[in-house]
Order: C-alpha cells, then structure tokens, then sequence
C-alpha cells in the first residue's frame, strides 16, 4: 500500500467519525504523542549508551595500573643478551629458538651515524616463527629493528633484517 492510498483511508476514516472541531485537538494529541514517544525512546538510547561507556570507564580504571605495571616491569628487566654485540645477541636468539637452519645470512653492519648493526636473512619461517623471533629480538636480544624486508611465499616467508640497539 502506497503513501496516498492510507493517507486517502485515513482521511476518509476522519471525515465519517469526526467533525472539524473534533478533528484538529486528536491530530494535535496524536502529534504530541508521536513526539513524546520519540522523545522516550531517544532519551532510553541515550541513557544506555552512557551506562555502556561507564562501563568500559570502569573497566579501564581497573586495567589502566595493571598495563602501567606490567610496562614498568618490562622495561626494569634488561635484555638477556645486552652485554654482547648485536651480531652475537642475534646468533644466540636464531640458535636458542631452533632457527639456525632458517639463518641463511648473518653479517655485522654499520648505520649512517656509526652505529652498530647486523644484516640478517632468515629463509621459510612461518608466521609463529616470526613473531617468535621478532619478540626474542627484542626482548632478550635488546635489539630493535631497522628495517625489515620480507617475501612471502605461500605459508612461508623468507625475512632480510637490519638490527641495531
């Protein structure tokens, strides 16, 4: 049924029952009722949506120390291999996460301010082995990485690194 099809239904409907002076006090009540429906059932959404933003208020005052924590604590443990060069401190974390086979490059390198580095190249990690090695760098190795270039093959990927501290 179309637009004018009810609005014609409805008129003719007002036209039978009710007289004009009956007719505009109903529509004036059926408008303000129409709008204080709106009004309800805007102001219940909004009510809700800030009952749900309070919540996850709450929930972040209660996570907020934990992470602040848990990122202090982090940066209060010093790397495993810190005392050696990054050469050394990328051998020892291919060697202790079983990824030797996989080193198919490893060379010490030099940044443009002097800095030292090392070019690696792994061959046919996959995606655990990755973030494995990645983490291990960082967090035991000290290093952060430089650059990074990687070529996927299927569910492998073979990773040209430039690591410094």
């Amino acid at each position: 049924m179309d637009l004018a099809k009810l609005r014609a239904a409805l008129t003719g409907l007002m036209d039978r029952h009710f007289s004009d002076r009956q007719r505009y006090p109903l529509l004036a009540l059926g408008a303000l009722v129409l709008w204080g429906g709106l009004y309800i059932w805007l102001a219940a959404l909004s009510s809700s949506a800030q009952h749900q933003a309070g919540r996850i208020g709450d929930r972040l005052r209660t996570v907020a120390p934990i992470v602040a924590e848990i990122e202090a604590l982090k940066d209060s443990v010093p790397a495993e291999f810190t005392s050696v060069g990054p050469l050394a401190a990328t051998q020892q974390v291919a060697h202790d996460l079983g990824l030797d086979r996989n080193l198919s490059t490893i060379r010490p390198s030099q940044l443009n301010g002097g800095q030292e580095a090392v070019q690696v190249a792994f061959e046919s990690l996959d995606l655990i082995q990755m973030l494995d090695l990645f983490d291990a760098l960082v967090t035991r190795g000290g290093l952060s990485v430089v650059s990074c270039v990687m070529n996927h093959r299927m569910d492998r990927a073979d990773l040209q690194l430039v690591l410094a501290r």
